[in-house]
């Protein structure tokens, strides 16, 4: 049916002994962590979305005793560089890395204890144009394929084809995603001939970025890579978002960085901190230029943005900033209405 990559076969053959010098090569890349109850980013795209997985929750640090919970590792450039899954089992985890090549980024996940670490699954993910093109999986068990198709820069169709090590048995289904006002409503699953095998409804289950969450993401990718590309002499002690709710349009809000500098005895000198507009935050690209649109489509209150605010900096306060430059007692990180003064 399908040629499995003979590449992607000698990495998963040989990828057990490359655990260590992997696990330590991207440890330096990693810029900031989050964690969570429940995965919230997909390993490979529309991983969550096809199977049904529900959507965690962000949490301050994880409980490493409970299992399902995980540590996302991201680098400067707001991308997975890494994923820790713990078990209920001490000592018992499982570790995603993502290497990133010219032509293809490699995602290995490893099963883990205290001394073995064993390749499970391996991928190979091409891209075209920004967008996945296709992704290659091999394990012990089985081979896969994926291969995606767009509409309007939105994936309209995922063809998976996968093959049994073992039973050598094929299969091939097509995934058709159906979208409303722009949002993914419902994926329709068929198989080769055309015939509806199931429907997964979107709304059903809670791994659905609403619009607030598409506006927390964005921001909250913003406020990061601003964090980061400050020079690394300056010790960061106060964050906040300040913003008018009582605007008209909607008021993306200013970022104002406040220095140990700009402390005295204590209290924070907010004449002295430094504030950033919309242009100096890039929220101003073809991703998020439909900011306004979104927030007017889905007709927020001032109480609504608020809220947004308030998780926004409740994320920024579970993040683990690594190689940031900050104040010994850590950041402050607060939000404020002025339309409120």
């Amino acid at each position: 049916m399908f040629a499995v990559n003979k590449d992607l076969v000698e990495v998963f053959d040989n990828g057990d002994a490359q655990y260590g010098a992997i696990d330590k090569s991207l440890a330096s890349d990693i810029a900031y962590e989050q964690y969570s109850k429940g995965p919230i980013y997909n390993v490979t795209p529309f991983f969550n979305e096809i199977n049904e997985v529900s959507l965690g929750e962000i949490v301050q640090k994880p409980d490493k005793t409970l299992g399902g919970e995980y540590k996302y590792g991201f680098n400067s450039k707001n991308q997975i560089v890494c994923i820790t899954e713990y078990t209920r089992t001490p000592g018992v985890y499982y570790k995603t890395f993502y290497i990133r090549r010219l032509d293809l980024t490699e995602i290995r996940k490893y099963s883990c204890s205290n001394r073995d670490f064993e390749l499970s699954i391996v991928s190979f993910l091409y891209e075209k144009d920004g967008l996945p093109d296709k992704v290659e999986t091999y394990s012990e068990a089985a081979a896969m394929l994926q291969e995606f198709q767009y509409k309007r820069g939105q994936v309209s169709e995922v063809l998976v084809k996968k093959r049994g090590n073992y039973t050598k048995k094929e299969s091939v289904n097509l995934y058709c995603f159906n979208y409303n006002e722009g949002d993914l409503s419902s994926i329709v699953k068929k198989d080769l001939n055309g015939v509806e095998l199931k429907v997964i409804e979107i709304d059903g289950y809670r791994n659905k970025f609403y619009e607030s969450e598409k506006l927390i993401k964005l921001l909250y990718e913003s406020v990061v890579s601003k964090l980061y590309s400050l020079p690394k002499e300056e010790a960061i002690a106060v964050v906040g978002l300040i913003d008018d709710c009582a605007a008209k349009d909607f008021p993306v809000p200013l970022l104002a960085i406040g220095t140990v500098d700009d402390i005295n005895d204590g209290v924070f000198d907010v004449n002295s901190f430094r504030y950033y507009d919309i242009e100096a935050l890039d929220l101003n690209t073809p991703e998020i230029s439909d900011i306004y649109c979104l927030a007017n489509k889905s007709k927020l209150s001032s109480e609504g943005l608020q809220v947004i605010y308030k998780k926004l900096v409740k994320q920024l306060k579970n993040t683990n900033f690594i190689g940031l430059s900050t104040a010994e007692s850590g950041v402050y990180f607060f939000c404020k209405d002025v339309s409120e003064l």
